[in-house]
């Protein structure tokens, strides 16, 4: 059932609207459902590329910071081609570039745009099932799933081109769906 008011659905046996406070009567009449237009994979993608090259400039002068505060050093020059950092570097190194993206993804989800730039740019966003704002700790939750989701050889995203509602592994973790914004 849904809210006559704000149209957000109604759990069963609900008194009244989580969202708009509104009572909910036996009498009630029921609000037509709301059609969501979904964002599929291809518009998920896209989003993903425009976040990518925002998140270039931020990540590399954070890691920079970072290796002159830590005093991290990287292989010399001459070393062999394929030489890997040593471990004392490599794992700050990626803690700071994880962070960075945690924070950008989890505070945009989160605040009032409920996208990041590359949503925000091609109309899309994030919301709960119910179509309202997610809260930081379900977006930084979201951020976690999508580890996950590439732990899978990325199939964790590729879901998003073949479930109902268009949601990744990662959305259906946390309770969340991509819309088109209208």
């Amino acid at each position: 059932m849904l809210c006559v008011n704000c149209g957000v659905a109604l759990y069963e046996g609900a008194a009244f609207c989580a969202a708009c406070g509104r009572e909910v009567g036996a009498g009630m009449a029921q609000a037509p459902p709301r059609k969501v237009a979904y964002a599929g994979f291809w518009l998920r993608l896209l989003a993903w590329v425009i976040d990518s090259l925002a998140l270039a400039i931020p990540s590399v002068l954070v890691v920079a910071v970072g290796f002159t505060l830590l005093g991290l050093e990287l292989p010399p020059p001459d070393a062999p081609f394929g030489t890997l950092p040593p471990m004392r570097t490599l794992l700050p190194m990626e803690a700071l570039f994880l962070s960075v993206h945690w924070l950008y993804y989890a505070l945009m989800e989160s605040s009032p745009w409920q996208g990041t730039l590359g949503k925000r740019a091609l109309g899309v966003a994030v919301t709960d099932v119910h179509g309202k704002r997610i809260s930081f700790a379900r977006a930084s939750a979201r951020f976690l799933g999508k580890l996950v989701s590439s732990l899978t050889f990325f199939a964790g995203y590729a879901m998003a081109g073949f479930t109902e509602r268009k949601q990744a592994l990662h959305d259906i973790f946390t309770d969340c769906i991509v819309v088109r914004m209208p």
